[in-house]
């Protein structure tokens, strides 16, 4: 059984002698005086440790929801982007055959429709990208 002094708490946490104090007065770390120092039992300073600064589960759980959240989130934007690509290669190629006078033949019409549609079905059978 280790006995810590104020001096070694201090040290370890790297904060004043006073936050130490406060602690002790406010009941947080059990300790005891000797000579009029205040002492504390090493295995009463690891529980208070465990206990003030470890997160608890809830706080886990947050973090680890925050964390999912947030690749759920990039994820969408990635697809969500991936398809306004997309729509934005039709609306060029479509304003471009239009301006140089329409498609010109029957292949420009079928590669207009091709590509649109194509890019539809992949849309709306992917209609979990959105959600």
């Amino acid at each position: 059984m280790k006995i810590l002094t104020v001096e070694d708490i201090e040290k370890d946490l790297k904060v004043n002698k006073e936050t130490v104090y406060r602690f002790i007065k406010q009941g947080d770390l059990p300790a005891f005086k000797v000579g009029g120092k205040w002492r504390v039992l090493q295995e009463d300073y690891e529980k208070f440790i465990i206990r003030t600064f470890r997160p608890t589960g809830a706080d886990k759980l947050q973090e680890t929801v925050q964390r999912a959240v947030d690749v759920v989130a990039t994820k969408r934007t990635a697809k969500l982007v991936v398809i306004v690509l997309g729509l934005g290669v039709l609306l060029f190629l479509s304003i471009t055959a239009l301006a140089l006078g329409g498609p010109t033949n029957l292949w420009g019409y079928a590669f207009l429709i091709l590509f649109g549609s194509s890019l539809y079905v992949f849309v709306t059978k992917r209609k979990d990208i959105l959600r």
